[in-house]
Protein backbone atom coordinates (compact mmCIF):
# COMPACT_ATOMS: atom_id res chain seq x y z
CA UNK A 1 0.00 0.00 0.00
CA UNK A 2 1.49 3.34 -1.05
CA UNK A 3 2.59 5.70 1.98
CA UNK A 4 3.87 9.10 2.55
CA UNK A 5 6.93 7.95 1.82
CA UNK A 6 6.17 6.96 -1.68
CA UNK A 7 5.71 10.91 -2.64
CA UNK A 8 9.39 11.44 -1.77
CA UNK A 9 10.52 14.93 -2.28
CA UNK A 10 6.73 15.35 -3.11
CA UNK A 11 5.63 14.45 1.06
CA UNK A 12 5.08 17.91 2.04
CA UNK A 13 3.07 18.82 -0.94
CA UNK A 14 0.67 15.39 -0.90
CA UNK A 15 0.52 16.11 2.84
CA UNK A 16 -0.96 19.78 2.17
CA UNK A 17 -3.68 18.70 -0.50
CA UNK A 18 -4.63 16.46 2.19
CA UNK A 19 -4.99 19.56 4.90
CA UNK A 20 -6.34 21.97 2.17
CA UNK A 21 -9.05 19.01 1.08
CA UNK A 22 -10.10 18.41 4.78
CA UNK A 23 -10.87 21.57 5.55
CA UNK A 24 -12.94 21.82 2.52
CA UNK A 25 -14.73 18.99 3.17
CA UNK A 26 -15.30 20.28 6.64
CA UNK A 27 -16.92 23.48 5.68
CA UNK A 28 -19.26 21.98 2.99
CA UNK A 29 -20.10 18.70 5.51
CA UNK A 30 -20.45 22.20 8.52
CA UNK A 31 -18.67 19.48 10.51
CA UNK A 32 -15.21 18.15 11.08
CA UNK A 33 -14.05 16.25 8.00
CA UNK A 34 -10.98 14.44 6.77
CA UNK A 35 -9.73 13.15 4.12
CA UNK A 36 -6.84 10.81 4.89
CA UNK A 37 -4.37 8.78 3.48
CA UNK A 38 -4.67 5.41 5.12
CA UNK A 39 -1.02 4.06 5.75
CA UNK A 40 -2.10 0.96 7.92
CA UNK A 41 -5.59 -1.25 7.56
CA UNK A 42 -7.02 -3.91 9.21
CA UNK A 43 -10.08 -5.79 9.34
CA UNK A 44 -12.45 -3.26 11.04
CA UNK A 45 -11.61 -0.81 8.33
CA UNK A 46 -12.35 -3.33 5.55
CA UNK A 47 -15.61 -4.20 7.14
CA UNK A 48 -16.27 -0.70 7.46
CA UNK A 49 -15.61 -0.12 3.11
CA UNK A 50 -18.05 -3.21 3.03
CA UNK A 51 -20.79 -2.20 5.30
CA UNK A 52 -20.90 1.60 3.32
CA UNK A 53 -20.29 0.20 0.09
CA UNK A 54 -23.35 -2.38 0.51
CA UNK A 55 -25.74 0.87 1.34
CA UNK A 56 -24.97 2.57 -1.72
CA UNK A 57 -24.16 0.11 -4.23
CA UNK A 58 -26.49 -2.65 -5.59
CA UNK A 59 -25.76 -6.33 -3.81
CA UNK A 60 -24.10 -7.82 -7.13
CA UNK A 61 -22.08 -4.71 -7.49
CA UNK A 62 -20.89 -4.28 -4.11
CA UNK A 63 -17.23 -5.21 -2.77
CA UNK A 64 -16.79 -7.60 -0.18
CA UNK A 65 -14.24 -7.27 2.65
CA UNK A 66 -11.97 -9.72 1.15
CA UNK A 67 -12.37 -8.26 -1.76
CA UNK A 68 -11.03 -5.04 -0.25
CA UNK A 69 -8.19 -6.77 0.99
CA UNK A 70 -7.05 -8.29 -2.21
CA UNK A 71 -6.75 -4.83 -3.96
CA UNK A 72 -5.70 -2.75 -1.39
CA UNK A 73 -3.26 -4.67 0.15
CA UNK A 74 -0.92 -4.59 -3.14
CA UNK A 75 1.93 -2.40 -2.20
CA UNK A 76 1.39 -0.28 -4.90
CA UNK A 77 -2.28 0.44 -4.41
CA UNK A 78 -3.90 4.05 -2.53
CA UNK A 79 -6.24 3.99 -0.01
CA UNK A 80 -7.98 7.06 1.10
CA UNK A 81 -10.63 7.77 3.87
CA UNK A 82 -12.92 10.27 4.07
CA UNK A 83 -13.92 10.59 7.69
CA UNK A 84 -16.78 13.03 9.15
CA UNK A 85 -17.75 13.36 12.51
CA UNK A 86 -14.37 10.31 13.05
CA UNK A 87 -16.99 7.78 11.42
CA UNK A 88 -16.20 6.17 7.96
CA UNK A 89 -17.72 8.63 5.32
CA UNK A 90 -16.40 7.38 2.15
CA UNK A 91 -12.97 5.88 0.21
CA UNK A 92 -11.40 5.64 -2.38
CA UNK A 93 -8.89 2.95 -3.97
CA UNK A 94 -7.11 2.48 -6.80
CA UNK A 95 -3.95 1.13 -8.57
CA UNK A 96 -1.09 1.42 -11.36
CA UNK A 97 -1.78 -0.27 -14.51
CA UNK A 98 0.57 -1.00 -17.31
CA UNK A 99 -1.00 1.52 -20.54
CA UNK A 100 0.57 -0.91 -22.89
CA UNK A 101 -0.25 -3.92 -21.04
CA UNK A 102 -2.62 -6.70 -21.83
CA UNK A 103 -5.87 -7.27 -19.77
CA UNK A 104 -5.87 -3.72 -19.29
CA UNK A 105 -9.10 -2.17 -17.89
CA UNK A 106 -9.44 1.26 -19.10
CA UNK A 107 -7.50 1.86 -22.44
CA UNK A 108 -4.42 4.31 -22.32
CA UNK A 109 -4.53 4.56 -18.27
CA UNK A 110 -1.47 4.53 -16.22
CA UNK A 111 -3.31 4.42 -12.82
CA UNK A 112 -7.02 3.27 -12.29
CA UNK A 113 -9.72 4.32 -9.46
CA UNK A 114 -11.10 0.97 -8.92
CA UNK A 115 -13.80 2.24 -6.31
CA UNK A 116 -14.87 5.46 -4.70
CA UNK A 117 -17.94 5.69 -2.21
CA UNK A 118 -19.37 8.49 -0.21
CA UNK A 119 -22.43 7.50 2.06
CA UNK A 120 -25.71 8.79 1.16
CA UNK A 121 -25.96 11.24 3.60
CA UNK A 122 -23.45 12.62 2.16
CA UNK A 123 -24.07 13.10 -1.46
CA UNK A 124 -24.94 16.44 -3.25
CA UNK A 125 -22.27 18.83 -1.04
CA UNK A 126 -19.43 18.41 -3.25
CA UNK A 127 -17.68 15.32 -1.05
CA UNK A 128 -17.05 13.78 -3.72
CA UNK A 129 -15.37 16.05 -5.95
CA UNK A 130 -13.16 17.51 -3.45
CA UNK A 131 -11.81 13.71 -2.86
CA UNK A 132 -11.92 12.84 -6.24
CA UNK A 133 -9.84 16.15 -6.97
CA UNK A 134 -7.63 15.50 -4.09
CA UNK A 135 -7.13 12.15 -5.73
CA UNK A 136 -5.86 12.88 -8.89
CA UNK A 137 -3.59 15.16 -7.61
CA UNK A 138 -1.84 12.76 -5.35
CA UNK A 139 -1.81 10.11 -8.28
CA UNK A 140 0.12 12.65 -10.40
CA UNK A 141 2.34 13.89 -7.80
CA UNK A 142 3.15 9.92 -7.86
CA UNK A 143 4.40 10.03 -11.46
CA UNK A 144 1.32 8.88 -13.43
CA UNK A 145 -0.56 10.73 -16.07
CA UNK A 146 -3.82 9.08 -17.09
CA UNK A 147 -6.64 7.84 -14.59
CA UNK A 148 -8.88 5.40 -16.27
CA UNK A 149 -12.37 4.60 -13.99
CA UNK A 150 -15.02 2.13 -15.08
CA UNK A 151 -18.90 3.11 -13.50
CA UNK A 152 -22.18 1.94 -13.64
CA UNK A 153 -24.41 3.90 -15.45
CA UNK A 154 -26.62 4.76 -12.19
CA UNK A 155 -26.26 3.24 -8.73
CA UNK A 156 -28.70 1.80 -6.31
CA UNK A 157 -30.09 5.58 -6.06
CA UNK A 158 -30.68 6.81 -9.56
CA UNK A 159 -28.04 8.80 -9.68
CA UNK A 160 -26.46 9.21 -12.85
CA UNK A 161 -22.98 8.69 -12.24
CA UNK A 162 -21.81 8.49 -15.88
CA UNK A 163 -22.98 12.11 -16.25
CA UNK A 164 -21.17 13.19 -12.79
CA UNK A 165 -17.69 11.43 -13.56
CA UNK A 166 -18.15 13.36 -17.13
CA UNK A 167 -18.31 16.58 -15.09
CA UNK A 168 -14.86 15.54 -13.38
CA UNK A 169 -13.68 15.48 -16.54
CA UNK A 170 -13.91 11.59 -17.71
CA UNK A 171 -15.20 10.68 -21.22
CA UNK A 172 -16.22 7.88 -22.83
Amino acid sequence: MITFDAFGEERATAELILDRVSQRLSQAAERPARFELCEEHDDAVYAAMGELEASVYPSDLAYKPREFREYVDDEESILLLLRVDGELAGYVFGYPEDPEGEGQIVEGADFFVDDGVVALEWEARGLGTLCSMAVFSLVGLLGFEVVGITTEERDAEGRELVKWYHGLGFED
